[in-house]
Order: structure tokens, then C-alpha cells, then sequence
């Protein structure tokens, strides 16, 4: 534990110490879909901390670190599937401040997932994917105290280990997260 929140001090304070920063805390949910098999789209949510930091005149450094909780009801041989996973995501974008209120950002995530659970089990757990590599772009809205956010979440990693022999052919081979979701935050 005292080595996490090393690891957030080193990421967030600097960004801090930089001119016109702000730092808060966010929530969020939104939809999830498990792309690459048929699947139920199912509501999902995150909690975490967030800061913004102006670089330049519109460019500003958004950087993120949140617990999210996937979830998808998949369908199998006319069989459902439910599938849920928790993960500690950290997140990094470049953004363009159109005015004051007004941005667009960019920028890649990287996840550890915490916990697979899976109703009844599909494949072992030890055949999951833990680290995992996204792109998130978004629209965002700030007042002085508030900022919202509008992303899409598209997962470049496959949920599970192909590269191991035995979870060749799996079925969820070939199966990677996307979502649309909304977050909200309250600056410090």
C-alpha cells in the first residue's frame, strides 16, 4: 500500500506544481461492450482522482487514476455468461482547450485488472489478460470547480492470454473491452 500511494504522489504532485493545475476527485459509469463475441451491453462505473495541468495557452496534460468495474452478459451455445472485472486504470491525455470551459482530449490508459468473476465459469481465471493498453478520447466540460467528461474507451488488449498454449481457442479469444461512458468531478 505505501508503495500505491508513492506511486500517486510521484504522478500527481508534479502535475500540481505546475501553473493553472487542478486536481479533484471523479465519478462515473457508463456502457461497456465486449467486442469480438456476442454479447449483452451491460452498465459499468468508476471512482478516482483526477488533475489537469495547463502546458501552453490551450494545451493542457489530463492525467487520471480510477477503479472501474466491466461487466457484459455473454452468449455462448444459446447458454448466458455473466462476466465482471475490476480495474485499477491510470490514464494520461493531451487536451485542447477551445476556451475556458470547452476541450477535447486524447491520450493512452493502462489497466490492471484486479479481479475476473464470471457466472458460470467460462475459461480459468489464470487465462485473463492483467495489464491491459487502451486509447480514450473525450470531450470535456469545466467550470472552476467542476469538469465532466464524455469518453470512449476502446481496448487495444485481448481479455485473455493467446500467447499461452492452453488458452488457445478459448471462447473468449480475441475479445476486447469498449465503452461509452460519462464521469463527473469536483476540483479540490
Amino acid at each position: 500500500m505505501k508503495l500505491s500511494g508513492l506511486f500517486i504522489l510521484m504522478i500527481f504532485i508534479p502535475v500540481l506544481s505546475l501553473a493553472q493545475a487542478s486536481a479533484g476527485f471523479k465519478i462515473g459509469g457508463g456502457y461497456y461492450h465486449l467486442s469480438g463475441i456476442e454479447s449483452n451491453d451491460d452498465f459499468g462505473y468508476e471512482a478516482g482522482f483526477f488533475s489537469k495541468a495547463e502546458l501552453g495557452k490551450k494545451i493542457s496534460l489530463l492525467v487520471e487514476l480510477d477503479y472501474s468495474d466491466k461487466k457484459s452478459e455473454v452468449l455462448v451455445n444459446d447458454s448466458a455468461f455473466d462476466l465482471e472485472m475490476n480495474y485499477v486504470n491510470f490514464r494520461f491525455s493531451l487536451t485542447y482547450d477551445f476556451n475556458d470551459h470547452f476541450f477535447i482530449a486524447a491520450g493512452p490508459s493502462f489497466s490492471y485488472m484486479i479481479t475476473p468473476r464470471q457466472s458460470p465459469e467460462l475459461i480459468p481465471k489464470s487465462w485473463f489478460t492483467h495489464f491491459a493498453v487502451g486509447l480514450d478520447p473525450c470531450v470535456g466540460f469545466e467550470t472552476s470547480r467542476f469538469i465532466f467528461l464524455l469518453r470512449y474507451e476502446y481496448s487495444v488488449t485481448v481479455l485473455t492470454l493467446e500467447s499461452t498454449p492452453e488458452a488457445k481457442g478459448n471462447v473468449l479469444e480475441g475479445t476486447h473491452w469498449t465503452g461509452l461512458k460519462l464521469g463527473a468531478g469536483v476540483k479540490f
